[in-house]
Order: structure tokens, then C-alpha cells, then sequence
């Protein structure tokens, strides 16, 4: 179990620090074979313990303190405690008690008390070192100012005591204070004390103040004695990209092993969850998340938000995955979803891409779990009084899955997290992974409409396991347009539920183009159907270039999304489908047999035929069971049907509050495109003149009396009225 600790982080030095200097050979041979002991044989360490402190040892501070710090080192407080109170006794004054006082303090979480202790320490013996450096360990994230007083005491009396420029530059790197970090780290980080994580860091420390030539010097250092290493490899690969090395570069990433882990759709599903705290080659930026109680917010709460009820301990989780999400996966062979492609919608889960099955789960698919997994089915039915109810998981009613859709999302669901601990997974997150990468650089192609897109778009669906026929599915597209759309395509595929395409729309101006599409602006609100217009607010909104100084000029017909071929989102909604059972009719079916909720087709010999859809399986195995599915389904005549014209307002993809509160549509205002920058940011004055992307893009609205679009400092400054 991972574990965070509070305070404890580098608290210890080991036992022989203590008494290292003592002439006393034998017993600090004694105290060594102690160690072992006391994990051994505790009542034997006891006696060899006693014997070590007879006769003239019994006063011995050095040898008492030894002894209690072994047993604490052994997590055996009350025997630690035990020998500090008789060194204590020994020497009422001893620094050597106080530290090993603190040590226990450190170790019962007592974080005022062992500070104390160290402070007394440093009362007794000035020049007691441990007690400097374990008091920066207490307060370095607590306090780093105490801390970073208390080292620069112990430097001025020590001035070349590396392990003072050791925390000193870890106490100023947690803080991100990088520039006294490189100051610190230079003193000892290419000396032969520094640890591989010192050099790291060091690294790391020089790349964020811009010295990629001194930051590669040291990654270079690093990667002299061990040429795999990840990290050395990830800091060589940045300096280098900005050193514009980008051949040395592409090598480094390489070098480091990033995206092996994935050679097929198994591993590239367990890559989410397979590598919790060790070293992830699918991740380039890992967010790391712990399980400990004592330190809040660092939690994954992913599987709280996806598992159905019935695996989890809340009551009402899963996510309903939209029709349009649905859609835009792939069929297994890699082209478009569509009927001439194989595609059929009442058999939406047949022949899809690979990465479709580790993405949403459905009817028949078995949900992994620790305790019990679950068989998961869900569909519309009408009970014996009429009414209408959804059976998912063994629940009845709308809660657990939603009603909403016939899918649920089921990707980067670790089955080894327990029920009840849903909320404090301690699976890292890939903020950054390889995936991503080869996208990325996808995209650089796509935007310069080089074919090279395709080979990097044919890299991540290899990976899975789509054939490389015909493109990999993709075609003989061809031109700038064409090929950024495929990219973008491939990115909600790849990147689904990442939080990823958000950040894709605001780049691409998908929501509208870039036109000027805004209703909260003017016109546009249709009161009748509570919704958005965009013909009418067509004129009342902004535009983020409008031919002026040499900037495009983006027109209604003219724009992004025109020229993708794609449709705005402003002024859509997302849709769903639902999967029911002889709706019209009313069934005898009570709600409970005993303590199971019951529903029509659970005594269906059909039904009892279909195998559990693992997540796991294999294409043969999937197909096994796939025709049991459709067995079933066609034997009880089950349908697909439009939610909201079958049941009703309520059971749209978007409802709200009330049932008739079904309209809401995508309307995205200019500000959304990237917001709060200031336009001071493209004064070399007073912000970031490196973020080119955005030069020209709307600000958040300063002035709510003006519905105007002004330009100030060459970029437009967005004004309108406050809702």
C-alpha cells in the first residue's frame, strides 16, 4: 500500500549514525546483531538487549539510544520509549535522548512534540546535526520557512555539510522554488553523495529555469549509468525538444521505453490500472494518488462515478454513454460506423473496434469486481401496476445505471479495487501518456496536410489490433481538412473519457467555427422550445477574426468547422437509445422475489443461455457469446427505441429538474474558448508571450454595459451583458 506520510518523509538516519564515532566495537557489534534479532526472536533481542547494557554500559547514552532506536526502526514503541527514558536517566542532559525522543514523536505522529524535542536537542548540543535536519523534515512542507531557518543555522556552522544543501534544495523544490533549488542541488548533486533522485530532480529543476544545455549536462550524467532510465530519458527528450534537437529527441523518448507496454488491446486496457505506483511506460506525466486516509484530496474517485450499484457502495453511479460516443467508434475494421460498413444499430455492439469493449460495457457484460462481479442487464419494462421501471443490476427504478442509454462507460475500471473503497482508489492517472503523443504529433502532420499523419493515426490503431488494411480503416484521405478531422476523430476514440476533448474544442474552435454564434447575446432564446437558435442569434454574437490585420475572416459558411466538413455543436444536444421489453403491455412481475428484484425475463431459458461478456475476452470468445446476445434479444423481441418518444420528456439524454426541462442544446459562449487569460499576457511586461496559439482569441467580458467587440492591444477584448 502506498503510503504518504505526514512528516516522516527522509525522518530517519540510520541507527549507526548515532554511535558511529564510539570506540566501543563490541557493543556496537552487539546492536547490530540486535537488529535481527528483535525481528526474529523478540524475547531473545530482549535478553541480548539486557546483557548489552550491563556493568559499566548501563550509563552508556550511545549504546541506550542505539538500542531504542533499533526497536523503534523495528516499529516497537514501548521498548523504543523504554531505552529513551533510561538514557534520559543517564544524562538528563543528553542530545543524543532528545533526538531519539523526536524520532518516537515523528514515529506516533506528534509533530508539535518531536519539533520540541529536536529544539531541545540543538539547546543541549548546538552542534548536534540530526537534530537540524530532522527538525526541516518536520516543518519543510508544513512550514518551510522554519525549516529553511533552522538549515541555514546548522550551514553556518557546518558551511560544508552536504546533507545540508541536500534538504535545503528539496525544501525549495517542494516549495517551487527552482532557482534556490539549482543553488542547492549545485553545491552536491555531481558529488559522489547525491542520490539518482537528487540527479533527477536537479534535472528537473534547470529544465523550469530554462537551462536545457546544464539540465541535459546532468540528465546525460544520469543516463551514463543506467542508459534505461525513464526518468533521464524524460528530461533528456524535453531539453532536446527545446534545445529544437528534435532527432535527439524522438531517441530519448525511445530510449526511455515509453508506449511498450501496449501491444495489444489487453495491455492497453490494464495500462490504466496495471502500473499503480510503479513505472508506467504508456504514462509520460503520471498523477499520483495515494490510499492513505491522513492526507485527503490525492484520491482517484474514478470508480465511484462509473460502477453500477451493485458493485459499488453508493447508489446511484454509472455513466451513460450518449449515442454520439457510440457512434464514433470505429467497426473492428476501422472504418466509419456506418450501414455500409457492417454497421447495424440494433446489434450496435457487434464487429467493433477493439478498443469499443474496454470503453462501454452493455447487456450481458459481466462487470469485474473483488467481492462478486456483476452480470450486468439493463432495459424498460411495465410491471403488473403499470409501471414503467428499468431493470440494471439487480436494482429496479432509475437509479444505479441510467435510464438513459443502452451503454455505460467501463474504461479504466480497475476490478481490483474493493466495494467501499470506490472513493479512495490509489491508481495513478496518466495526465500525459504515449497514446497522446503519437496523436499530437499526428496532428503536426495533419496541420501541414502530410500524408504523415496517417502512419502516426496507423500507429495507435496497431497498437489495439486493427488490421493495417486499407489504412488501417482510414482510407486514402488525403488534404489538410481531411486530415485534421481524422485526427480529431481518432483523439475522442483513443482519448475517450480522459478528459481530453474538451480542450479539443476549444483549440479547433469546434462549437461554432469561430463565426459567431453567441445566444447569450441578442436574439436566438426560442421561448416555445426552451431553446437555442443559432440562426437567430446569427449576428448577435462575436467573431474571433474577422479579416482585419491581415487575420482570417471567418464567415457563417466559411469557418473551421465548413472547412472540416463537420457540423457546430452550438445549438445540439446529446441523444440516447434505450433497450425495452414488450413496453405496451403489462407484466405479473413483483417487484422483489425476497430480497432480489425481480424482473420478466429472469426465468428465460435464452436468457439464462448467454454467457458473461468479460471485458477481457478474446475476439472468438466475444463472438461465442455475442450470438447467445442475439439469440436471446431476438427470441423476446427485444426493441431499441427513442427514449423521450417512447416514455416520455423525462427520460431525454440532457432532462433536468422537471420532465419537461428536455431541450437543453450545446450553447457556447466566446469566452469559453480559453478563459480567464488577460491580453496583458501578450505583453512581454506583464505575461506569456510564448502562448501564440491563442493571439487573436476572445477574453472573459470586463464591461457588462458593452455588447461590442473592441480591440485593445492587438487582440479583441470580448464585451457583453451579464446574465
Amino acid at each position: 500500500m502506498k503510503r504518504v506520510q505526514m512528516f516522516l518523509a527522509g525522518a530517519f538516519i540510520a541507527v549507526g549514525s548515532l554511535y558511529a564515532q564510539s570506540s566501543d566495537a563490541e557493543w556496537q557489534a552487539g546492536v547490530a546483531k540486535l537488529k535481527e534479532t528483535i525481528q526474529t526472536n523478540p524475547a531473545q533481542a530482549a535478553e541480548e538487549a539486557e546483557h548489552l547494557i550491563k556493568g559499566k554500559n548501563k550509563k552508556n547514552v550511545e549504546l541506550l539510544v542505539a538500542i531504542g532506536d533499533a526497536y523503534l526502526n523495528a516499529d516497537k514503541i514501548p521498548e523504543a520509549q523504554e531505552y529513551a527514558a533510561l538514557a534520559r536517566k543517564a544524562n538528563g542532559k543528553s542530545a543524543l535522548a532528545s533526538v531519539l525522543e523526536g524520532n518516537i514523536a515523528v514515529k506516533q505522529k506528534n509533530a508539535g512534540l518531536a519539533s520540541q524535542k529536536y529544539e531541545e536537542a540543538i539547546y543541549f548540543d548546538p552542534k548536534c546535526t540530526e537534530a537540524y535536519l530532522k527538525y526541516a523534515d518536520i516543518y519543510k512542507s508544513a512550514n518551510a520557512s522554519l525549516a529553511i531557518e533552522k538549515l541555514n543555522q546548522l550551514k553556518d556552522l557546518e558551511p560544508s555539510n552536504t546533507a545540508v544543501d541536500k534538504k535545503l534544495a528539496e525544501i525549495y523544490y517542494l516549495k517551487n522554488d527552482f532557482n534556490k533549488a539549482v543553488e542547492a542541488y549545485a553545491n552536491f548533486a555531481m558529488g559522489p553523495t547525491a542520490t539518482e533522485e537528487d540527479l533527477v530532480k536537479y534535472a528537473f529543476a534547470l529544465f523550469l529555469n530554462h537551462d536545457f544545455d546544464k539540465s541535459l549536462e546532468v540528465a546525460n550524467m544520469g543516463l551514463q549509468k543506467n542508459a534505461r532510465h525513464a526518468a533521464f530519458n524524460r528530461l533528456a527528450m524535453y531539453n532536446y525538444t527545446d534545445l529544437k534537437r528534435f532527432d535527439e529527441a524522438l531517441k530519448a523518448a525511445d530510449d526511455a521505453g515509453y508506449g511498450t507496454s501496449v501491444t495489444d488491446i489487453n495491455s492497453w486496457d490494464k495500462a490504466f490500472y496495471g502500473f499503480n505506483n510503479t513505472f508506467n511506460p504508456e504514462s509520460i506525466i503520471t498523477l499520483m494518488m495515494c490510499d492513505d486516509p491522513l492526507v485527503p484530496g490525492v484520491f482517484n474517485k474514478w470508480e465511484n462515478k462509473i460502477r453500477p450499484s451493485a458493485v459499488a457502495s453508493n447508489d446511484g453511479a454509472g455513466i451513460p454513454a450518449p449515442e454520439e460516443i457510440l457512434r464514433v467508434f470505429p467497426m473492428k475494421s476501422g472504418k466509419e460506423a456506418t450501414p455500409a460498413n457492417g454497421y447495424d444499430d440494433e446489434k450496435f455492439y457487434r464487429d467493433r473496434d477493439p478498443r469499443f469493449y474496454r470503453t462501454f460495457a452493455f447487456s450481458g457484460c459481466e462487470w469485474p469486481g473483488v467481492e462478486k462481479p456483476l452480470w450486468l442487464f439493463a432495459y424498460k419494462y411495465s410491471d403488473k401496476d403499470g409501471n414503467m421501471y428499468r431493470y440494471t443490476d439487480g436494482r429496479k427504478g432509475d437509479s444505479g445505471v441510467s435510464g438513459k442509454s443502452r451503454a455505460i462507460v467501463w474504461k479504466m475500471s480497475d476490478p481490483k479495487t474493493a466495494i467501499g473503497a470506490e472513493n479512495s482508489s490509489s491508481t495513478d492517472i496518466m495526465e500525459y501518456r504515449y497514446g497522446e503523443l503519437l496523436l499530437n504529433v499526428a496532428e503536426c502532420y495533419a496541420a501541414q496536410g502530410k500524408a504523415e499523419c496517417l502512419t502516426y493515426l496507423g500507429k495507435v490503431r496497431s497498437r489495439v489490433g486493427i488490421l493495417s488494411t486499407d489504412n488501417y480503416g482510414l482510407g486514402s484521405i488525403s488534404g489538410r481538412y481531411e486530415l485534421i478531422k481524422a485526427v480529431l476523430t481518432e483523439r475522442q476514440i483513443e482519448l475517450a473519457y480522459e478528459g481530453k476533448r474538451p480542450w479539443d474544442l476549444k483549440r479547433w474552435l469546434l462549437f461554432e467555427g469561430g463565426a459567431g454564434f453567441d445566444p447569450n447575446i441578442g436574439g436566438g432564446y426560442n421561448s416555445g422550445t426552451g431553446a437555442y437558435d443559432p440562426e437567430l442569434a446569427w449576428g448577435a454574437g462575436w467573431k474571433i477574426y474577422d479579416g482585419q490585420n491581415g487575420r482570417p475572416n471567418y464567415t457563417r459558411t466559411d469557418n473551421v468547422l465548413t472547412r472540416l466538413g463537420m457540423k457546430p455543436l452550438s445549438g445540439t444536444k446529446h441523444t440516447s437509445k434505450i433497450w425495452a421489453y414488450d413496453i405496451d403491455n403489462i407484466h405479473a412481475v413483483d417487484e422483489y422475489e425476497g430480497d432480489k428484484v425481480n424482473h420478466p425475463l429472469i426465468d428465460n431459458e435464452l436468457y439464462k443461455k448467454v454467457p458473461a461478456i468479460k471485458r477481457d475476452m478474446n475476439e472468438t470468445e466475444r463472438e461465442v457469446a455475442l450470438n447467445k446476445l442475439d439469440e436471446f434479444y431476438e427470441g423476446v423481441n427485444m426493441k431499441t427505441y427513442d427514449p423521450i418518444e417512447k416514455l416520455g420528456d423525462k427520460y431525454g439524454m440532457d432532462s433536468g429538474a422537471t420532465e419537461k426541462d428536455r431541450n437543453f442544446l450545446f450553447a457556447w459562449r466566446g469566452w469559453y474558448y480559453i478563459y480567464p487569460i488577460h491580453y496583458d499576457m501578450y505583453d512581454a511586461g506583464k505575461g506569456n508571450t510564448w502562448i501564440e496559439q491563442t493571439a487573436g482569441w476572445m477574453i472573459e467580458n470586463r464591461t457588462p454595459s458593452c455588447t461590442t467587440v473592441d480591440e485593445q492591444n492587438g487582440t479583441y477584448y470580448y464585451c457583453t451583458v451579464e446574465e
